[in-house]
C-alpha cells in the first residue's frame, strides 16, 4: 500500500528505504507498533488483546523479542 501511495514499485521502495534508513520498512513499521504499544500499556487499563488489535496485528511475541519481556511483565514493572 505504500509503494502504490509513493508510485514506485514495492521493491524499488524497500531498496531505497533500506539504502537511507539502514533498516528495512517492516523493521521500521514493528518499532513504531511496538513504541505504540508501550505508550498504550503505560497509559491505558485495556487489555493485551485489545492493544494488540490496536497496533494492528497480535504483537506479544515480536513485543518480548523487542523488549525482553511479555507485554503484562512489561506493564507490571512500570518501564
Amino acid at each position: 500500500m505504500i509503494a502504490k501511495a509513493v508510485h514506485l514499485s514495492p521493491f524499488y521502495l524497500s531498496h531505497l528505504f533500506k539504502q537511507q534508513m539502514d533498516s528495512t520498512l517492516v523493521e521500521c513499521l514493528t518499532g513504531v507498533r511496538i513504541e505504540k504499544a508501550k505508550q498504550m500499556l503505560k497509559e491505558t487499563a485495556r487489555s493485551i488483546t485489545q492493544v494488540a488489535q490496536d497496533v494492528g496485528y497480535y504483537f506479544s511475541k515480536v513485543f518480548k523479542k523487542h523488549t525482553g519481556m511479555t507485554p503484562n511483565r512489561f506493564r507490571q514493572s512500570g518501564d
